[in-house]
C-alpha cells in the first residue's frame, strides 16, 4: 500500500490531483485509515497512469469516467476516434489562422483599424470562399487560365509574394498625392509590373483578362478589388510608362 503522497511521487502528479479525482469519484483509495488517511495499492497505480495517459492525449475527465467504468468501445475504437477529432480540430485551426493572415493583410492593404472596418473587411474574406466564386470563373476562364487563377497567391496565405503586395499597394497609396510620371511614381510601376509578370508567369493576356474582371467590371472571380484610388493611381503611372518604354498593349500592361 502507499500514502497518497507516494501515489503522487510514483505517478509524477500532485496530492491535489489525486484528491480532486476522488471527489468526482474517478479514482477511489483502496483503503482510507485513522484520520482519513488514503492507501492505494497496485491496481490504483496503474488506474491513475491510465488516467494520466488519457488525459495527456486530450480526453476530458468526464469521458475518462465512463472509458473506465462501461465496457464499450475499445482502447483501439477510442484513440482512433480521438485522432480524427484532433485532426478535424487542427482542420478547423488550419481555417481559423488563414482567415486571421487574411483579416490582417486586408486591413493593410484598405488601410482599416477600426472594428467595424474589421467586420466588414471579414465578411468579404468569407464571401469570397463561396461556390458563386467558381462559377463566376468557369464562366470567363478556359481550364488552362483557371489551374493558372489557382496557383496565384492568394489573401490569408503566408509568403513573400502576399508581403510583397501588401507593402507595394502601402506604398501607393503613401504617394497618391505625387505626379504618376514623377520618377517615384515610374518607380512603383515597374514594381507592379515586375510583379505582376513573376505571379502570372509571363502570361500578361490572362493578367490583363483578370484585372479588366476583377478590377473594371467587379466580377467575383477571387482577385482582390484594390482601392479604387490606388487603381486609378497604378493603371496611369503604368501607362506613361508604357508610352515612355514603347510597350504594345499585349505586354506589360497587366496587374495583379
Amino acid at each position: 500500500m502507499h500514502a497518497i503522497g507516494k501515489l503522487a511521487e510514483i505517478c509524477q502528479t500532485t496530492v491535489r490531483t489525486i484528491r480532486y479525482y476522488d471527489e468526482i469519484g474517478l479514482l477511489k483509495p483502496t483503503k482510507i485509515g485513522s484520520g482519513g488517511r488514503r492507501y492505494y495499492d497496485q491496481e490504483n497505480i496503474v488506474k491513475l497512469t491510465t488516467i494520466l495517459t488519457l488525459k495527456e492525449l486530450g480526453f476530458s475527465l468526464e469521458a475518462i469516467k465512463l472509458m473506465l467504468e462501461e465496457e464499450g468501445n475499445s482502447p483501439r475504437e477510442l484513440l482512433q476516434m480521438r485522432l480524427k477529432m484532433i485532426q478535424a480540430e487542427r482542420e478547423k485551426l488550419k481555417k481559423l489562422e488563414q482567415a486571421i493572415h487574411g483579416t490582417l493583410q486586408l486591413m493593410d492593404l484598405e488601410d482599416a483599424g477600426k472594428w467595424e472596418e474589421v467586420a466588414q473587411i471579414y465578411q468579404k474574406l468569407h464571401d469570397w470562399g463561396k461556390d458563386g466564386t467558381d462559377l463566376v470563373r468557369k464562366t470567363y476562364f478556359t481550364e488552362d487560365e483557371l489551374d493558372a487563377l489557382h496557383q496565384l497567391p492568394k489573401i490569408g496565405q503566408e509568403g513573400k509574394d502576399i508581403e510583397e503586395i501588401v507593402t507595394l499597394v502601402k506604398d501607393i497609396r503613401d504617394n497618391l498625392h505625387i505626379d504618376p510620371a514623377s520618377p517615384k511614381a515610374e518607380e512603383l510601376a515597374i514594381r507592379w509590373v515586375n510583379y505582376t509578370d513573376r505571379i502570372y508567369k509571363g502570361n500578361w493576356q490572362l493578367a490583363n483578362k483578370a484585372w479588366q474582371l476583377s478590377q473594371y467590371n467587379r466580377k467575383e472571380i477571387g482577385i482582390y478589388h484594390y482601392p479604387e484610388d490606388v487603381v486609378a493611381f497604378i493603371t496611369e503611372a503604368i501607362r506613361i510608362l508604357e508610352k515612355k518604354r514603347g510597350w504594345n498593349n499585349e505586354q506589360k500592361t497587366g496587374n495583379s
